[in-house]
């Protein structure tokens, strides 16, 4: 149970954080960059779907994008810390208490 619920908060604290760092990028005011929107025209030219490549349904595709893309960063983040920073700490605490009670 105790793992679930720390596999549920890491899902939750990864969806968050990707929605909120997405939401910072998009709020920023910059131009789509040349490489993602050659590289979503190709896919959607590939696909056949080259009705969606007009402006605004590019825009749409490239904030989608951002939001896996952020997604995907804070997973990585959120998994590092907690197997490089939270697990040895909770490691160390385990063998304190241990000791002190022994």
């Amino acid at each position: 149970m105790k793992k679930a619920l720390a596999i549920l908060v890491k899902v939750i604290v990864t969806l968050v954080g990707g929605w909120v760092l997405a939401g910072v990028i998009s709020s920023q005011p910059y131009e789509m960059p040349w490489f993602l929107d050659d590289s979503i025209r190709f896919v959607l030219r590939v696909t056949g779907n080259d009705g969606l490549a007009n402006p605004d349904d590019m825009e749409v595709i490239a904030t989608l994008i951002v939001l896996v893309a952020s997604v995907m960063i804070v997973g990585i983040v959120v998994w590092l810390g907690a197997r490089y920073v939270v697990e040895p700490v909770l490691r160390r605490f385990k063998l304190r208490s241990r000791s002190n009670s022994a």
